[in-house]
């Protein structure tokens, strides 16, 4: 079985918001917001209600940027990803940034100062695309035991 979620990746001001993990998948990680979709939502959906719920700010736009699929087996359980990635710019969202209960931080980073050794390890073959291009991807990863074995970006 698949998971369905989603990913926002936010850019004010030349800088980057991601939020630190405090459960799993990715639990001590920096990540974007986002989370799993709802019975019946659209992936659309999803990223405007999962930004609300985990950083309170109100998205006016996001645009879809990619797809990752996401294989991850621990101790021999298999968990498949499809994640929608989004973005959204400088105007495209309101509201002051909140913290969420799922997270131990939330921050702002330069885009030059980005914490990748705190990601997740195939965030370095996508996230630049995303905040640096106007380009889409695809990307499938595979883990084991929380160690990434591959990645395959596509950049369309």
């Amino acid at each position: 079985m698949i998971t369905l979620a989603t990913l926002c990746y936010i850019v004010s001001n030349s800088r980057l918001l991601l939020l630190e993990r405090t459960r799993p998948p990715g639990e001590k990680y920096w990540n974007a917001p986002g989370g799993k979709l709802e019975p019946g939502e659209l992936p659309e959906q999803c990223v405007r209600r999962e930004v609300k719920e985990e950083t309170g700010l109100e998205l006016m736009l996001a645009k879809k940027r990619g797809e990752m699929l996401f294989h991850d087996a621990n101790s021999g359980k298999q968990e498949d990803w499809l994640v929608h990635v989004f973005s959204a710019m400088d105007g495209d969202f309101s509201g002051a940034l909140a913290h969420g209960e799922e997270h131990k931080n939330s921050r702002w980073f330069p885009l030059d100062s980005i914490p990748w050794d705190g990601m997740w390890p195939s965030d370095r073959d996508f996230v630049p695309i995303v905040i640096g291009t106007d380009k889409s991807f695809k990307l499938e990863t595979r883990y084991e035991d929380g160690k990434l074995k591959s990645s395959q970006v596509k950049v369309l």
